[in-house]
């Protein structure tokens, strides 16, 4: 009884903790069967089909001790993977507001402080070197190519 006691509340964990949607759901069908009574291989062959491969691996045989602690290490597992992920996300979190900034700043200085530019250099009649005109070439596209990217979400 201590042993299905300890084996439901790490399949609700694991539920609970799990990132893959088929692997909470069939911890959570696993610990109903188990709460109800139903002994871990008996609901391991009926649940079969509907299992993930994560699951699947384990069978009772009579080592309830064992599938307990297998269960825990994959409820460790999960843990330990979403924890990471959380990590990774916040770490590239700042990097990519930087990087949004500085592309803020250059499509402001395309759209405004290079047309200001390009009229300057008119007045004076300068030949201007190709990197200039490539720079103002791409400051009366840039305008197109961002309203592009912003639109882009909305159509798909």
């Amino acid at each position: 009884m201590k042993d299905d006691l300890a084996l439901r509340e790490t399949l609700l964990a694991l539920a609970e903790d799990a990132n893959h949607r088929g692997l909470r759901r069939a911890a959570a069908r696993l610990a109903d069967e188990v709460a109800r009574g139903e002994d871990l291989d008996a609901a391991l062959e009926r649940l079969d089909a509907s299992l993930p491969l994560h699951l699947r691996a384990v069978s009772g045989e009579g080592r309830l001790d064992e599938a307990t602690a297998l269960l825990a290490g994959l409820m460790e597992h999960e843990t330990t993977r979403r924890k990471l992920r959380r990590q990774i996300r916040s770490v590239l979190f700042y990097p990519a507001i930087v990087i949004g900034m500085l592309m803020l700043i250059m499509a402001g200085g395309m759209m405004f402080l290079v047309p200001t530019l390009e009229k300057v250099y008119a007045d004076f009649s300068l030949v201007l070197p190709e990197a200039t005109r490539a720079i103002i070439a791409i400051s009366h596209v840039a305008p197109w190519f961002l309203l592009g990217i912003l639109l882009a979400p909305l159509v798909y």
